[in-house]
């Protein structure tokens, strides 16, 4: 009878799930920074929350699973790297989850990168290689891989790894994109762009000037469609809730994480560019 061990699957999965909500419940034991170099591309509101000490809106139990396969998809692509080098003495892995810092107006901001391919050869064949090459790990869906592989890295993925090259003083990088519906993965080339790395410093001014109590709010840095509906970076902030209070956002749609804020006679898009 498969009752009974459907009953039991079924049971186990409850104890399972509330063990995740308790985790992510749970204040870690050291606080995250405010800034930091892995949030280069993301909202200044994040930031100006986080200094507020809002309270962040979880996810659920899926999104820690979600973050620990990016974890190991991370060490396993580096690992099978460092074998392949193995047998090669042109390149190394180096500089693994190496803590670097990128000065602002004087104050350090921190990030961990994923590693740094170093060639360590002058043979011709590899002349026109740089000697100093960033490694960004990036684990995603089919939909992702299939969208990303071709170049069309996403401009907070971009953002991240230009703050990287910066503090390191390098303007290579190669995203090693992994599928994680099927194992496939590939490599996209992107070099440092230097308007974006102005955006970036920008950005950290504004965060830096609010930190230090010059100016009440920060500005929204996206904006619904015509329709209410919020882009994916809304959808995925853990302060979206609070961020978009004024214009009552509620989740539509079953499964995925989606929100539409209000469109009444009172709403307009150029409103929100204002506040």
């Amino acid at each position: 009878m498969l009752g009974p061990i459907s009953e039991l699957g079924s049971h186990i999965h409850g104890l399972m799930t509330d063990t995740l909500d308790k985790l992510l419940r749970r204040k870690p034991r050291k606080k995250r920074p405010n800034l930091s170099l892995s949030s280069a591309g993301k909202c200044q509101r994040i930031a100006q929350y986080k200094i507020l000490g809002a309270k962040e809106e979880p996810w659920g139990w899926r999104s820690r699973i979600t973050l620990d396969d990016g974890d190991y998809g991370h060490d396993q692509l580096r690992k099978y790297m460092r074998k392949a080098f193995r047998t090669r003495t042109h390149f190394r892995l180096v500089k693994e989850e190496d803590t670097v810092y990128l000065n602002v107006s004087g104050t350090k901001i921190a990030g961990h990168i994923d590693g740094l391919i170093t060639k360590i050869c002058d043979c011709s064949e590899h002349k026109e290689w740089p000697r100093h090459t960033l490694l960004e790990v990036k684990t995603m869906s089919q939909y992702s891989y299939n969208y990303s592989k071709g170049g069309k890295i996403s401009k907070d993925y971009l953002a991240q790894a230009t703050a990287y090259m910066a503090a390191l003083d390098i303007t290579s990088c190669l995203f090693m994109l992994k599928n994680k519906s099927n194992g496939d993965f590939t490599f996209v080339a992107y070099e440092r762009d230097e308007e974006l790395l102005k955006e970036i410093f920008d950005r950290y001014k504004r965060i830096l000037a609010f930190n230090r109590g010059g100016k009440t709010e920060l500005d929204r840095e996206y904006e619904p469609d015509e329709k209410g509906r919020l882009p994916f970076e809304c959808n995925y902030c853990s302060y979206v809730l609070k961020c978009w209070k004024e214009y009552k956002p509620v989740k539509v749609g079953a499964g995925v994480r989606a929100f539409k804020v209000s469109m009444d006679d009172s709403f307009s898009i150029d409103d929100i560019k204002e506040d």
